[in-house]
């Protein structure tokens, strides 16, 4: 196998684990939202309210929705766009083939935009979920001393809502959020490789040409490496 197979073969890995890491991004975040009916717990605040037994928390105000709803988003674009990625590098490494020139610029123009969006979300959701855990320990009489405990507390609100599980769901989703961003860095730079590769050949015009050509069936079939 040539450098340059292995390279698409790198490429494969990587988004085949960015595939399977959007799930820690989509299902959590989706399950999260629906037990809560729809509401966001990020940058949500809420107050603990004191009666002759316990305490109890209660939601003040629910978080901007559109913040949960672009993490679910972003994960299901991460999802789409790694599995048709995967796909179109395995038939390449299949034919034991590459991209042409435009097809790896294209590729890492996609890969820029996707990582950009995604370490945006992950910052998002990083101090939304940081802004409520503080609303969880805020309170020192509360008796909650990590955020890890808010699986255990009482709840004073709509009996509807489900709240087992919260910490854990956020946590995965974050946990997917950074690590998904990650792999798509690793593909940028992978991206950037294969085109300074494809440089050393062609100036860039040139290769703009050629692909122009060939798009148009201007391109001599003889002329193409």
């Amino acid at each position: 196998m040539g450098i340059g197979n292995i390279l698409v073969l790198a490429q494969v890995t990587a988004y085949v684990l960015i595939f399977l890491l959007s799930f820690f991004i989509v299902v959590p975040a989706g399950i999260n939202q629906t037990n809560f009916d729809g509401n966001c717990v990020l940058f949500s605040t809420g107050t603990w309210h004191r009666n002759a037994s316990s305490n109890h928390f209660r939601i003040d105000a629910w978080g901007d929705r559109s913040v949960c709803n672009f993490t679910i988003y972003i994960g299901i674009v991460s999802l789409m766009a790694s599995f048709i990625l995967a796909v179109r590098l395995s038939i390449f490494l299949c034919r034991e083939a590459d991209s042409s020139f435009l097809g790896a610029f294209l590729t890492l123009v996609a890969n820029v935009f996707i990582a950009v969006m995604l370490f945006a979300d992950c910052l998002v959701f990083t101090l939304g979920f940081k802004f409520f855990c503080r609303q969880l320990v805020l309170s020192l009489d509360s008796g909650v001393l990590r955020c890890s405990e808010a699986d255990y507390i009482e709840w004073s609100s709509d009996p509807n809502l489900n709240t087992s599980g919260l910490i854990i769901q956020l946590g995965m989703t974050q946990f997917g959020c950074w690590s998904a961003w990650v792999c798509w860095v690793v593909v940028v730079v992978m991206s950037v490789i294969k085109l300074w590769k494809y440089s050393q050949h062609e100036s860039f015009l040139r290769s703009i040409q050629r692909e122009k050509d060939r798009l148009f069936g201007n391109y001599s079939q003889s002329e193409i490496i």
